[in-house]
């Protein structure tokens, strides 16, 4: 029976690279058998007919792009994080802080600080929106613009699924997939081997939050979410267990979902907008972006000095490598 751990005295740099690799190669894979099942059930190759792909008035192809983003998600994220932290640590569970109990207190303020950031993330997005390309780079920020379009075009189709059936599929693929999947790439497995380099959590916690920005391949959308990978990375590191920041994600995408369900039930164009979207971005909300602001930091600052006089109450359970060297 293969052991766990079977790669643990490699050094930091192999890790976060192998990570990678399983990322991308169970993306791949994920990606042919799921096209595999699309074209046994639909007929339909999604490789070679990408176009029937994007005619998003069409609930067929709603569908196909749902479940090919999910088996994306479900096979990179989730499975590729457990194959990659199995052969790189002799206890995986404890690595990622899977076996940890969740305090209460700590699921509070995950669940309040999803929600009492949103008006500065609205701020963070709506100057990110802002930012413009050198005219010398005038062709890139157009098809930067135009994939974007794409992804919120993609995302308009999903939420407009007025049904309970999709609202509820809405909710897995959408929500609880990509927090629990995102979580234990990004703060499982990267956040936790940068902690055995930098000796400033801080630091580990900020290279993680821009990775997962970037790597979402929005421009547009760095700096808001940027913000939320650097609050994700806190309620990891002082919530002392992988779930907090789980949940917290979870409740922002969640949250989402829903508004836009009971937006699109009451207007179906989808132009109703509501104070979810649009608080912090409006002309005299700034009052609400530094109570925004202040709020999620009293927050945040209640967790540290909790998880710090309470050390006895988490049980210590990743396993640090004496290996850490670049």
């Amino acid at each position: 029976m293969l052991a766990p751990g079977r790669l643990h005295f490699m050094p930091v740099s192999f890790k976060l690279v192998f990570y990678f690799t399983m990322f991308f190669s169970f993306t791949i894979a994920g990606s042919l058998v799921a096209g595999f099942i699309i074209q046994l059930i639909y007929g339909i190759n999604p490789f070679l007919e990408a176009t029937a792909l994007k005619d998003f008035n069409n609930p067929q192809s709603r569908n196909l792009v749902r479940w090919m983003q999910l088996a994306l998600a479900t096979s990179g994220f989730i499975v590729g994080s457990l194959a990659g932290v199995f052969f790189l640590n002799k206890r995986p569970c404890a690595f990622l802080k899977l076996n940890t109990g969740i305090m209460p207190v700590m699921i509070t303020a995950a669940i309040l600080c999803s929600f009492m950031v949103v008006p500065l993330v609205n701020y963070l997005l709506f100057l990110n929106q802002q930012l413009n390309l050198p005219e010398s780079l005038r062709a890139l920020e157009n098809f930067i613009r135009h994939s974007e379009d794409e992804v919120a075009a993609i995302t308009h189709a999903f939420l407009s699924d007025t049904s309970v059936a999709g609202l509820v599929i809405n909710l897995v693929t959408v929500a609880l997939i990509p927090a629990i999947g995102e979580e234990l790439f990004f703060r499982g497995c990267i956040q936790q081997s940068l902690n055995t380099i930098f000796r400033k959590r801080f630091i580990s916690i900020f290279i993680t939050a821009f990775i997962f920005s970037a790597i979402h391949m929005q421009f547009y959308g760095f700096l808001p979410r940027l913000l939320l990978g650097l609050m994700l990375g806190w309620l990891m590191e002082y919530g002392r267990s992988i779930w907090v920041p789980i949940i917290a994600h979870f409740v922002n995408n969640a949250s989402a979902v829903l508004i836009a369900f009971f937006l699109f039930k009451k207007d179906k164009s989808g132009n109703s907008s509501s104070i979810f979207d649009t608080v912090g971005t409006q002309p005299g909300d700034l009052i609400w972006v530094i109570a925004s602001a202040v709020t999620t930091v009293a927050v945040l600052y209640a967790m540290y000095d909790f998880a710090k006089k309470n050390k006895t109450l988490f049980s210590e359970s990743a396993e640090v490598d004496s290996q850490t060297f670049l």
